[in-house]
């Protein structure tokens, strides 16, 4: 599993979409052409055995997947090295220019029937282009008046549903949803928001975790795709973009399917888990708790984002916060996960004490003011790896804020 889902295997992973891509990016570096050196670092590629006969297939490749991803990866790292927080760091890339590609595709093409989406009569189809997510105000809230006793939201299908689309600021955003198999179009049902690493894609980081099979038919799973395939965690509220599109996000899932707005939840891997972090720290009030894995924060560079002790000002009251952590990372560093554990020890006004919860080693700490909860689960000998664990201990937390 660990070698399967190293997290710099995003980038690589995405890239094997694009054979053509990938065979000549190999032939680059296999060529030792001093404009693209080969990385020094080497890394374990993740096992994808059913990937070898299709490219082989549609490219005629006659080399292995595996050589050519092993490739790619260290030119990935070797141009664009490793960035702060565990990212690699972008560029121009030929990400970014598959996703432009990909937007110049037809609607139909991008999100439609073909990818599972519902139609707009079922509450799963595109929006109309009047109907943007971030002006649509969230029902309910700062109105005074209590929710709606029922939803009536019914649906064709449950299950997943493939890819869906709705405008935001003058463009087209995509998550990959999955409606609770017991969803009935009356209830509301809670939601796991699943954010990506840096260079990720909704549909990875889906496959990677297989959340939903732990969720017992009673979760709404939303795989967002991060806008070049990441997330602002650098930019103050005021001027980040991805603040208003989570929100957006939220409204667009609530026009569609009946949720449980007091119980959104946000999982976060690696860049992913960073931004967890700062949605806690400043989406309070749309996010009930958040699951970091193998990330930090919230944190900032300027010294004017903390206050008199030292602590990192929120603007949002805080959240329940689960952090899951390999001690021996070397990409995000053990201390910047203890300083984000701690964070949120202190915002939540928890005591030092603890007590275990399932699965070991995960504690959660006693007698937090807030009514809040906190975890952590530190892994030993492990480093920035996927915790085989991690979806047990995740679906453990969220039983625990009803």
């Amino acid at each position: 599993m660990r070698e399967r889902l190293r997290f710099e295997g995003e980038r690589a992973r995405a890239l094997r979409r694009d054979c053509r891509t990938r065979v000549a990016l190999a032939d680059v570096t296999r060529s030792g052409s001093p404009a693209f050196p080969l990385a020094k670092r080497e890394f374990t590629p993740p096992k994808s055995p059913r990937p070898v006969a299709r490219v082989s297939e549609e490219c005629g490749a006659s080399r292995s997947i595996r050589a050519v991803v092993r490739e790619v990866w260290s030119y990935e790292v070797a141009v664009f090295g490793v960035g702060a927080g565990g990212g690699v760091v972008r560029g121009r890339s030929l990400r970014e220019q598959r996703v432009f590609e990909s937007r110049r595709k037809p609607r139909a093409e991008r999100g439609s029937d073909a990818t599972g989406a519902l139609d707009a009569t079922h509450g799963l189809g595109d929006r109309p282009p009047d109907a943007g997510g971030e002006t649509d105000p969230p029902p309910n809230v700062d109105s005074g008046s209590p929710p709606p006793a029922r939803c009536n939201l019914p649906v064709a299908k449950t299950g997943f549903v493939g890819s869906q689309t709705f405008g935001f600021r003058l463009d087209d955003r995509t998550y990959q949803l999955y409606i609770a198999d017991k969803y009935d179009g009356s209830t509301k049902i809670p939601v796991m928001l699943v954010f990506h690493g840096d260079g990720g894609t909704g549909e990875i980081i889906r496959s990677w975790t297989h959340m939903e099979d732990a969720a017992n038919g009673n979760m709404i799973f939303v795989y967002p795709d991060g806008k070049w395939g990441t997330w602002d965690i650098d930019s103050p509220p005021a001027t980040n973009a991805d603040y208003p599109y989570v929100e957006a996000l939220i409204n667009d899932v609530a026009s569609r399917l009946c949720i449980d707005r007091e119980r959104v939840f946000a999982w976060g891997l690696s860049k992913g888990a960073f931004f967890v972090n700062n949605l806690g720290c400043f989406e309070g009030n749309v996010i009930r708790g958040i699951i970091a894995h193998s990330g930090g924060g919230p944190s900032s560079a300027s010294p004017d984002d903390y206050d008199a002790t030292g602590h990192y000002k929120c603007t949002t009251a805080p959240v329940s916060s689960m952090s899951i952590h390999g001690d021996l990372d070397t990409i995000v560093s053990y201390s910047t996960a203890i300083d984000s554990r701690d964070h949120w020890i202190w915002a939540n006004r928890c005591t030092n004490s603890y007590h275990g919860m399932s699965p070991s080693p995960c504690v959660l700490y006693d007698g937090c003011a807030t009514g809040n909860q906190v975890a952590w689960c530190e892994n030993g000998n492990m480093g920035h790896d996927f915790w085989d664990g991690s979806i047990e201990a995740t679906m453990n937390f969220v039983d625990m804020l009803k």
